[in-house]
Formats: C-alpha cells, structure tokens, sequence
C-alpha cells in the first residue's frame, strides 16, 4: 500500500509549496486513492494566476476533511465528494468499508479492521 506521505513529495512543486519538510496528514494510508485523485484534480485545474493553499487533509467524525483556499466551486463539490465517498472506503487499508459508531468514535473501515 501507498504511504501518504509519497503524495506530498508528488505535489510538492505545484500544491505543497508552502510546507517546507512534510505535509501532515491526519488519516491513514487506506485514503490513498482517494486524496490522490483529489489532488490531481486540483493541480490540473489550477489557474497559473491561483495560489492554491491546501492547509490540512484529515479524519474528523469517520470521513475525509480537506481544507484549502482559492478553488473553484467546481474543486469544492469535488472535495465533498470525497468526503462522500471517504465513508464508503477504509481508512486503514483502502478495501471497501463502512463508517462505523463506536459509542461516538465514529471511524470507516472494513470488516477486518472493525474495532
């Protein structure tokens, strides 16, 4: 499986440019797929005038969060999209899941990785 943090060295020229060693992100690795074809959308769609900021990718409440500025509507339905779809996909290991309550720790995964 892909680590999250070979996405920061892929858009580090076009997306990241402000974050000096690392991009933190605050999921697991199971979201991969998804925030990868996220931000290639944004990088194919960015304006040469646009200084995108992309200022935090987590988890909260089960689902994807992704935070940035100077996108276009069409970017934002994409990133609620993704949200959309994150409560459909594992967050640890990518394979199809479900988001999940564990008495108000709401998280997505598959069966195997179910607490």
């Amino acid at each position: 499986m892909s680590n999250l943090d070979d996405l920061f060295t892929k858009y580090k020229s076009t997306l990241f440019t402000q974050w000096e060693d690392a991009f933190p992100f605050e999921c697991g690795n199971g979201w991969y797929d998804l925030i990868d074809t996220l931000l290639l959308h944004i990088e194919r769609n960015q304006k040469p005038e646009q200084v995108v900021y992309i200022s935090q990718i987590k988890e909260k409440f089960g689902t994807l969060r992704f935070y940035c500025y100077d996108v276009d509507d069409k970017t934002y339905a994409m990133i609620d999209f993704a949200g959309q779809m994150s409560g459909k996909i594992c967050e640890t290991c990518g394979n199809r899941g479900q988001l999940r309550d564990d008495i108000g720790w709401y998280y997505t995964s598959c069966e195997e990785h179910k607490r």
